[in-house]
């Protein structure tokens, strides 16, 4: 028998999407799978919906998130894992669809190569036909893939990847649990700064739903701002000597475009959050004139209400 594959679905008030995504695992062509739903507190019919296809498929587990944990996603797909049993993990999205052979390829070419992981083409695609759209990310392939992923050169989100268990529980690989954004960069960078080998099938596996709702395409907030810029900051302040100067560069510059939008909308974010990242940013700074722009840069919106002069010559500096 194949390998078992474990796919990792957390949901919330997807009772009108989560169906079409697990049925599209339901239709896999490989057949040794199991599928963790973890519900993290639906006010819908997610649950009701889910049984049902749980009475058809005892392939399926439906769980709800223990009160003991974070809210959120990340803890959600960690509970998940913990509940899992097989060799393979594939975390997903309860708002996004499956190519009916993605498991058997990825796995095909895992049990082929022996790469830590296998990572395919997603499709972004919005209303009824998933087939007809775009490539999320063009580039996947990387002779420096840390370095890469973190300037953006290559990029692919959370339900590409089929991982071998084994290699996530080498390092102890787990979603940060208190990010509300950026979540995928961060664990994905962890991956990859721990040299995890990676294999591409250059086909669109997974196509990814485009809507004002979605986890991808979701609500910019404070708390979404500030996980963005803490996952960044953790590579430059923890890991800052793996990362090439063309890495850490980008970096910079995205925790000064960051910064730059927490002081635009300032009023929604506490003052100690705003103090933490000027202080975060500014041990950053190399120069005494990077770290005067960048207190001009918050003064200027502090007394102005503008100041993207000061960022824009602050990120030409990084």
């Amino acid at each position: 028998m194949r390998p078992l594959i474990s796919i990792i679905i957390p949901t919330f008030n997807r009772d009108h999407l989560i169906i079409d995504t697990i049925i599209s695992i339901m239709n896999q062509s490989y057949n040794n799978w199991e599928c963790i739903v973890v519900d993290d507190g639906s006010s819908d019919f997610t649950e009701k919906e889910v049984n049902e296809l749980i009475a058809i498929d005892r392939r399926i587990f439906y769980y709800k998130r223990p009160q003991n944990r974070e809210k959120g996603a990340n803890a959600c797909r960690n509970f998940g894992y913990e509940m899992s049993k097989g060799d393979y993990i594939n975390f997903f999205d309860s708002d996004d669809l499956m190519h009916a052979d993605k498991l058997d390829l990825q796995m095909t070419m895992l049990e082929k190569d022996q790469a830590d992981f296998n990572v395919c083409q997603t499709l972004v695609f919005s209303g009824e036909e998933h087939t007809v759209g775009e490539l999320r990310f063009p580039f996947l392939k990387s002779d420096d893939p840390l370095n890469d992923f973190l300037a953006h050169k290559i990029k692919w989100l959370t339900q590409a990847p089929l991982i071998k268990k084994q290699s996530l529980n080498k390092f102890n690989l787990k979603f940060n649990e208190k990010l509300q954004q950026s979540q995928e960069f961060e664990f994905i960078g962890r991956m990859l700064y721990h040299q995890l080998s990676y294999s591409i099938i250059e086909k669109p596996l997974v196509y990814l739903r485009k809507h004002d709702d979605s986890i991808t395409y979701g609500k910019v907030t404070s708390p979404k701002i500030i996980s963005s810029f803490n996952a960044r900051y953790y590579f430059v302040n923890d890991r800052n000597s793996a990362l090439s100067l063309n890495a850490r560069s980008s970096l910079c510059k995205e925790l000064i475009a960051l910064y730059t939008t927490a002081l635009k909308n300032r009023k929604s974010f506490k003052r100690q959050d705003l103090a933490n990242m000027y202080e975060r940013l500014r041990n950053e700074l190399s120069s005494n004139k990077e770290k005067e722009l960048l207190w001009c840069l918050k003064i200027s919106f502090k007394y102005l209400d503008r100041g993207e002069c000061f960022k824009v010559r602050l990120q030409a500096m990084q």
